[in-house]
């Protein structure tokens, strides 16, 4: 009969071990889930943060209407005008390389890819609003894109 008190203490003791364990791992889960939820959270703070292209439309507005009043006021003539649509995307770019920016602290590969691309939206844009030849200077969008590989084979990512 003292043989078998030591058994059940010996059962007791490792089912409360085992639930020990299980408890620790679903509390050990459910600190995991909140650190999750929580970096979700600021991840989505973030992403909705940088939709906000507001600036983007404000800044084109007053671009347009201090062409169109220097039309008005000068001898000024843009022949081209429809050549400041294709400022837009360049526009979108620049943005899209200040939130990248911001959000990392430092010039990322992504970052430098986006203003080169707004750069050459500018350019073309400039070519067109200028009446500049494109067959004559579209070298200069050689020499941009030549530099960007430069540039991103000699910095870190």
């Amino acid at each position: 009969m003292t043989d078998q008190a030591p058994d059940n203490q010996t059962n007791k003791s490792q089912s409360s071990g085992w639930a020990d364990d299980f408890r620790d791992d679903m509390h050990d889960m459910r600190d995991d889930l909140k650190q999750g939820a929580k970096d979700f959270r600021q991840e989505f703070r973030v992403s909705t943060r940088h939709r906000n292209s507001g600036w983007i439309w404000g800044l084109l507005l007053i671009l347009a209407g201090g062409l169109l009043l220097l039309q008005n006021v000068t001898y000024f003539q843009l022949h081209n005008w429809w050549a400041l649509f294709i400022l837009i995307p360049s526009f979108g770019s620049f943005a899209d390389a200040w939130a990248h920016y911001r959000d990392q602290g430092r010039i990322s590969g992504r970052v430098r890819s986006s203003l080169l691309s707004g750069f050459i939206f500018a350019c073309v844009a400039a070519f067109f609003l200028f009446n500049l030849s494109l067959g004559q200077y579209w070298p200069v969008l050689i020499i941009l894109a030549g530099l960007a590989v430069l540039v991103n084979a000699m910095l870190p990512e």
